[in-house]
C-alpha cells in the first residue's frame, strides 16, 4: 500500500477493495457461495487448474476433488 500511495497509482481505499486483492494475488483465490457453488476465481486459479473462468464458475468446488475420480464422496 505504501507503494500505491507513494506512486499515487490509486488511493489506498481503492487499492483495497475485494476485486483489487482477487486479481493481485498470486495464490489461487475461490469464492464460494453458501452453496459451495463458485462465483469467483483469479488468474492464479485459472492458471492452476489450466482451465478458463467461464469452465470453473458457476461449479460445485468438490467437481475439482481429485477423489471424486476413485469413487469416494467427500463429506
Amino acid at each position: 500500500l505504501y507503494i500505491i500511495k507513494y506512486l499515487k497509482l490509486l488511493s489506498p481505499l481503492d487499492a483495497a477493495t475485494p476485486n483489487i486483492i482477487l486479481e493481485t494475488v498470486l495464490d489461487p483465490i475461490l469464492v464460494l457461495n453458501s452453496e459451495g457453488i463458485i462465483i469467483k476465481c483469479n488468474q492464479a486459479t485459472e492458471d492452476t487448474l489450466k482451465l478458463s473462468s467461464k469452465q470453473i464458475i458457476d461449479r460445485p468446488l468438490s467437481d475439482f476433488f481429485k477423489a471424486k475420480e476413485f469413487g469416494y464422496s467427500i463429506k
